[in-house]
């Protein structure tokens, strides 16, 4: 285990989807599952609402198109530059639509250039992918050592929004010493938990089993919407609140 004085986490927020309480969530849930002090940062355009002890800073304009902001995740390549001189080593950035399950401190003692999820392992549409499919949703990488990444990107966006829908899909090709998570570490809830079809007009999704760290509510539905009555989309049905959830809401509110 590396010797850290805390551990840094990032966080991103853009837009309105999701409101100040899902970073002041994700900011309590990982204080209460490291053993170490959290130096907590989310990058936002917005930060009203924020849990005063969250280091709040601008998302840094690298010229990144507003349609680029919502149809895909491209801001998050500005955590690759030179903007944040005044962190530094090992960082895990985790997505606002993540819950904590256990301890986050084994995220920062896996080696890697860059250590992402691998959502070959039946995360897309319950299609299991043989071939790794490494996304962003949380990673972890030393403060400053993908910049030869960044400065690409940056020379040629147009290029990189042309060959890649989204920001994971660069990252993953040209980021140095790609790394992948351990598949039960980080679970989709889509796929990982909800119920199949017919099940799911019945029972609630399942618990995160033992040993899971955290679950990723990718896309529909989002976390807040499993506290209502019907979540799901036809032909799917959920059926809520949904217990589990509801604790978890409740204990990081």
């Amino acid at each position: 285990m590396t010797d850290r004085a805390q551990n840094l986490v990032l966080s991103m927020k853009w837009g309105t989807l999701y409101p100040a309480d899902y970073v002041n969530r994700l900011f309590k849930a990982t204080c209460t599952n490291s053993k170490r002090p959290v130096h907590f940062v989310c990058f936002t355009d917005n930060s009203a609402g924020l849990d005063p002890n969250i280091d709040a800073r601008p998302i840094p304009d690298v010229g990144v198109p507003m349609e680029k902001h919502y149809s895909g995740a491209w801001p998050k390549m500005t955590l690759f530059g030179r903007h944040y001189n005044d962190l530094s080593g090992r960082a895990l950035f985790i997505d606002l639509d993540t819950m904590i399950l256990d301890d986050i401190d084994p995220f920062y003692d896996v080696p890697g250039g860059i250590v992402m999820l691998n959502t070959g392992q039946n995360w897309v549409d319950h299609v299991t992918h043989h071939a790794p499919l490494p996304a962003s949703g949380v990673f972890t990488m030393d403060v400053g050592s993908q910049v030869d990444m960044y400065d690409r990107f940056i020379a040629d966006q147009a290029q990189a929004y042309a060959d890649f829908q989204l920001e994971q899909e660069f990252i993953a090709a040209y980021a140095d010493d790609v790394q992948l998570w351990d598949t039960h570490w980080v679970l989709s809830f889509k796929a990982h938990l909800r119920q199949p079809l017919i099940k799911d007009w019945l029972f609630e999704p399942k618990t995160p089993p033992k040993g899971a760290k955290m679950v990723a509510f990718h896309g529909n539905p989002r976390p807040i919407e499993l506290l209502k009555n019907n979540w799901d989309k036809f032909p799917h049905h959920g059926r809520g609140p949904v217990s589990w959830l509801q604790e978890y809401w409740d204990r990081y509110s």
